[in-house]
């Protein structure tokens, strides 16, 4: 759709208006719409953390929106077990 609408070698993020999603809810999330057990460990950023690297991370989709008419629909949750479902297809082992 960018190829077609969008304005020449311009990206755009695609994203949702939600606050940041952190990775302790993505996990969380993640063990809901799996239903199992998840283990997982928290640590610190490590001392080499690139100095211009975000610590946070929050996509400005307004490009999206101007250039594609784009509109998030489907909620987090849903999205979520949409792509392990395709994860799951594309990475199997067989």
């Amino acid at each position: 759709m960018i190829i077609l609408n969008g304005i020449p070698w311009e990206s755009c993020n695609i994203g949702n208006l939600n606050p940041e999603t952190s990775i302790i809810e993505l996990v969380e999330t993640t063990k809901e719409v799996i239903s199992k057990k998840l283990i997982y460990h928290l640590i610190d950023y490590p001392d080499g953390y690139p100095q211009d690297e975000p610590m946070r991370r929050s996509p400005n989709i307004s490009e999206a929106q101007i250039q594609l008419g784009f509109k998030s629909r489907i909620k987090f949750n849903i999205g979520l077990l949409k792509f392990l479902a395709w994860s799951k297809d594309v990475y199997s082992a067989d």
